[in-house]
């Protein structure tokens, strides 16, 4: 089995959503699952792999907390709970494990399986339901995604930039009009705007937001700096892609292919164009670190390169 760290991704998802309720962060290092807490007195880890269930035992771990850990593979479930929470609901560790393997063969992912958690406190003990915390896993494929906006300020360096995006085996995304016209005369491939995704997006938009555009090998061709704009506006209040919409606005669209990833590369271009007099004039780095670190902060692993 390939590394972890190479092609899986554990997925989390906790409630609260804010803060460190559990004390406790989970990884995987390698094919191998830890969780380390600073937390006293938390029931075990319940780990699901097919029909079985796992009890994961706590072990000291320095400095003076504890730590569980099982060689994952992938479709391999976790969760894990206070000990408010079999307070609240009434449950044993063991009836919550069959719940939780339960849950996992219906395939859901990790953000659903916290949601049934929670809600089953909520519908047992609606006034206590607050003193609870969760958190649960999925391991399953990663998913990357590679974003080229802005040409680069020599122009030997476009081929390297075409070269990071056709290395990518996620998601290939071009931001930027003339970045699109780069990468479409160096593939020697047209670039054309999608008539209907044109008309789709006018019928939706008031938000001056530029249509798609089509290029063969790329997944999504759009205007630069106003959608990336916008599509950080989409993400703000979004947890998973579920919560965005599933449109043919091209902010709207970025917004979710960078939420469906876990990986995200950027790759910008420098060179600074000088018929932009709008708002675009706004330098295109300092607008992609922000979003790169919105990004971040809900868990995707960024990077950026700088052409």
């Amino acid at each position: 089995m390939a590394s972890s760290s190479e092609a899986w991704w554990l997925e989390s998802a906790r409630w609260p959503r804010h803060g460190d309720a559990l004390a406790t962060c989970a990884s995987l290092d390698g094919d191998l699952f830890v969780a380390r807490t600073d937390a006293a007195g938390l029931p075990p880890p319940i780990w699901v792999r097919g029909k079985q269930v796992l009890a994961l035992a706590w072990e000291p771990a320095a400095p003076g907390g504890w730590m569980a850990r099982i060689a994952a593979q992938p479709g391999d479930y976790g969760a894990l709970v206070n000990a408010a929470y079999l307070s609240v609901t009434g449950q044993t560790w063991e009836a919550m494990a069959i719940a939780v393997r339960r849950w996992a063969e219906t395939g859901c992912d990790a953000y659903q399986l916290r949601d049934c958690l929670t809600r089953t406190a909520q519908r047992i003990a609606p006034a206590r339901w607050h003193e609870i915390a969760v958190m649960a896993w999925r391991v399953r494929p990663r998913v990357t995604a590679t974003v080229w906006t802005g040409p680069p300020k020599a122009r030997a360096d476009d081929r390297r930039a075409l070269e990071m995006l056709l290395a990518e085996r996620g998601w290939r995304i071009i931001s930027g009009d003339t970045t699109a016209q780069i990468a479409a005369h160096l593939l020697g491939r047209p670039l054309r705007v999608d008539q209907a995704l044109a008309h789709e997006a006018g019928q939706e938009g008031a938000d001056g937001v530029p249509p798609p555009s089509y290029l063969e090998g790329v997944d999504l061709v759009t205007e630069g700096l106003v959608t990336l704009r916008r599509a950080a506006e989409w993400l703000m209040g979004a947890e998973t892609a579920r919560d965005l919409p599933r449109s043919a606005n091209a902010a709207a669209r970025l917004a979710y292919l960078l939420m469906s990833a876990d990986e995200i590369h950027f790759v910008v271009g420098r060179a600074r164009n000088p018929a932009q007099t709008t708002e675009a004039d706004a330098p295109r780095l300092p607008l992609v670190e922000a979003l790169a670190q919105q990004l971040a902060d809900k868990g995707k692993s960024v990077r950026i390169t700088r052409l």
